[in-house]
C-alpha cells in the first residue's frame, strides 16, 4: 500500500488528488468528476455555511506529457468526504492511510507547539492561518 504524503499549502495541511485516486483505485479523472459533484452538492445548500474551499482546494499539476492538468488538494475534511463516499474495503484502507498520515503530522507539529499552548504564551508560529493549524492540532479552539 502506498502512503500519502501531507503537504502543506498556505498553513493547510492537504492530500493531492492524483494520491488520492491511487489509493482508491479510481482513475484520477473519475475522482475528479466526484469531487466537482461534492463540490457542486455544497454550493446548492443556502442554509449550510459550507465552503468548499475547506475541502478541495482547486490546483493544477503536470501529466506524463508535462502538461497543465486540473487537480485538488483535499484537506483532513475533503478526505473524510471521499472516504465516506468509498465503500468496502478501499474506503477502509483510505480511511486509515489519510487518518494515519494526518495524525503523524500532528504528532510532527506537537512539540513546536505544545508549551506555549499550555502556558497561553504567545505562539512563535502564528499568522497566515498557521496558528490557527497549530492551535487546531493542540487541541485549541479556534479563536
Amino acid at each position: 500500500m502506498n502512503e500519502l504524503q501531507v503537504q502543506d499549502f498556505h498553513g493547510k495541511k492537504v492530500i493531492d488528488s492524483r494520491e488520492v485516486a491511487v489509493m482508491v483505485e479510481k482513475q484520477h479523472k473519475n475522482l475528479l468528476a466526484d469531487i466537482r459533484s461534492y463540490i457542486a452538492a455544497m454550493g446548492k445548500s443556502n442554509e449550510l455555511k459550507i465552503q468548499p474551499v475547506d475541502f478541495f482546494i482547486p490546483s493544477a499539476c503536470q501529466d506524463g506529457k508535462g502538461e497543465t492538468r486540473p487537480c485538488y488538494l483535499l484537506t483532513k475534511k475533503g478526505c473524510d468526504m471521499v472516504a465516506n463516499k468509498t465503500t468496502g474495503e478501499k474506503g477502509v484502507l483510505f480511511s486509515d492511510a489519510y487518518v494515519s498520515a494526518f495524525e503523524e503530522m500532528r504528532e510532527a507539529l506537537a512539540p513546536l507547539i505544545r508549551p506555549s499552548v499550555r502556558t497561553g504564551a504567545p505562539s512563535p508560529w502564528k499568522g497566515e492561518g498557521f496558528g490557527l493549524m497549530l492551535s487546531f492540532f493542540a487541541g485549541g479552539k479556534n479563536r
